[in-house]
Order: C-alpha cells, then structure tokens, then sequence
C-alpha cells in the first residue's frame, strides 16, 4: 500500500480496523508488518488477538517478536497460554526472551 506510516497505522488502531491491519501483516516492507503487529497490540476486538496469537508461530523471527509484544500490551490473560507453548517450542534466543519478558508483562498486569 502506498503512503502507509506510523501515523496512518496508530489511527487504523484507535479504530479498532483489525482487518486492516492484518493485512498491513503481510506488506512486502518488512517495517510496515511490524508497525502493523505493533499497532493491533492496540485494538482490543478478537479478531486482532486471534490474529497475533497466529503471528506468534510466525516462521519470521521478527513477526515473532512484535506480536509477542503486541500481546503484552494487549494484556489478555488467556495470550500466556500460547506464549508459554510457543516459548518451549522456540529456537531462537532473541525470541525466547522476548516472549518471556512479554509474559511477566501480562503477568504484572493482572
């Protein structure tokens, strides 16, 4: 998509657009995904969980990270349940520790 950035993705999120966002997911510009995972950190419908729990067993490290992030922010209890899976599934380090933190996250947060 043309002329997407960081301001165009935080408004899709205060309007809760998960659909749109998903999309954004999968864009060829590796930083426009990210934002895009970042931002649906900030809606709060289902379809934006269900969505981040799939990017959390993303074959892209990176996809991996941001989502497990997203989820923290999100804050939804029941996302550790997926966390804790992907964590003992996990091989790369950079990841394992970043789904760690971002379950002591959701665990401060209840």
């Amino acid at each position: 998509m043309f002329g997407i950035n960081a301001e165009k993705l935080e408004k899709l999120a205060k309007k809760n657009k998960a659909g749109k966002l998903t999309a954004l997911t999968e864009n060829k510009d590796q930083s426009i995904a990210l934002m895009a995972i970042d931002a649906l950190g900030k809606c709060m419908d289902e379809g934006a969980y269900n969505n981040l729990v799939t990017l959390l067993h993303s074959t892209d490290d990176k996809k991996r990270i941001h989502a497990a992030e997203a989820l923290a922010v999100m804050g939804r209890s029941q996302a550790k349940t997926h966390m804790k899976y992907q964590y003992q599934v996990e091989k790369v380090p950079e990841v394992k520790e970043a789904i760690a933190k971002a379950m002591a996250r959701i665990k401060d947060a209840e």
